[in-house]
């Protein structure tokens, strides 16, 4: 599954007949479907709402309702582009936690999450990779890959002053 900076929820939908669309796409139907669109609406915080349209719903809430989306069919890969961007620090910590959630549902789940925010991919991380220019300024190449298992820090683990230092680290060293 991938889900966009921009949340691309169709908007004359409401938010549980977004999450039934996906799933009708991806050939599921029926009461199990609609079972599965009202399980993830709750397990995302948005039970109450299915029925408000993305319009009427926060930035956070529309995010959580687009990785629900992409949540009603399991997926073994989920890529999150920018997920914590524009969050206030609740918000921040729900959708972190629904992001280690997902990842730790099933041994062969992967979430690869694009971000800028160092202290939020450590929160959620067992491995960090640092993206760089390429030769001549153009595209982008791994600079680094930084083990958080092995630092103590991996998926929120660890002391806050220990993830904190390690945010620093990063941090300095890319400046």
């Amino acid at each position: 599954g991938l889900v966009f900076q921009d949340y691309p929820l169709v908007a004359h939908r409401t938010v549980r007949a977004n999450l039934v669309l996906a799933g009708t796409i991806r050939g599921l139907s029926g009461p199990k479907l609609e079972a599965r669109a009202d399980e993830l609406l709750a397990r995302v915080g948005l039970e109450g709402q299915g029925g408000l349209y993305p319009a009427q719903l926060s930035g956070g809430q529309r995010q959580r309702a687009a990785i629900a989306q992409q949540l009603v069919v399991p997926r073994r890969l989920l890529l999150l582009d920018e997920p914590f961007s524009g969050l206030d620090p609740a918000a921040l910590r729900e959708i972190s936690d629904l992001v280690v959630s997902v990842a730790d549902e099933h041994e062969l789940n992967t979430v690869v999450v694009v971000t800028h925010d160092v202290r939020a991919a450590i929160a959620v991380s067992d491995t960090l990779v640092i993206l760089g220019r390429g030769p001549g300024g153009k595209g982008a190449r791994v600079v680094e890959t930084i083990d958080l298992c092995a630092r103590g820090v991996a998926w929120g683990e660890g002391s806050t002053a220990a993830r904190d230092a390690v945010a620093r680290e990063i941090i300095e060293r890319l400046s």
